[in-house]
């Protein structure tokens, strides 16, 4: 009865550790897409930044245009205060894109610091040291080993 006993518990022992390997997988699972989906608004914000520039560029190059025309034609100066006003727009449309692209950047982090935490998080839950969790997100991350402890020491 007492082996009987035993091989029950080491039964439901052995389910229990079953389904903490599902939880652990399904939390890593749901940690790379995060991962996923931060590497995805970079990439957006760095297009976005690329896109930014470049029409950063094209407004200077349409400023210096109106006034070489300015300088050459005075009948011209209707046409020169026309494209000022476009230039003006496309500066304020540059603004905001560039303010869109701080707010991606900021959302981009902001979710590279919440699957960090969870990360550790998951790590302090299964009982790994703090050390295993550095190195987990060193591996996961790619933080220096100097950013990975201090990260684990934050949100242990």
């Amino acid at each position: 009865k007492q082996a009987e006993e035993q091989r029950k518990q080491a039964e439901e022992q052995r389910k229990q550790a079953e389904e903490q390997q599902k939880q652990v997988e399904e939390q890593q699972k749901q940690v790379e897409e995060q991962r996923k989906q931060a590497e995805e608004q970079r990439k957006q914000a760095e297009e976005q930044r690329k896109q930014a520039e470049e029409q950063q560029k094209q407004v200077e190059e349409q400023r210096k245009q109106a006034e070489e025309q300015q300088k050459q034609v005075e009948e011209q100066q209707k046409q020169v205060e026309e494209q000022q006003k476009q230039v003006e727009e496309q500066r304020k449309q540059v603004e905001e894109q560039q303010k869109q692209i701080e707010e991606t950047k900021r959302q981009a982090e902001l979710t590279e610091e919440n699957s960090i935490k969870s990360i550790i998080g998951l790590c302090r839950e299964l009982g790994t040291s703090k050390e295993a969790a550095a190195r987990k997100l060193i591996e996961k991350k790619g933080l220096n080993q100097e950013t990975a402890l201090e990260k684990t020491t934050l949100y242990w």
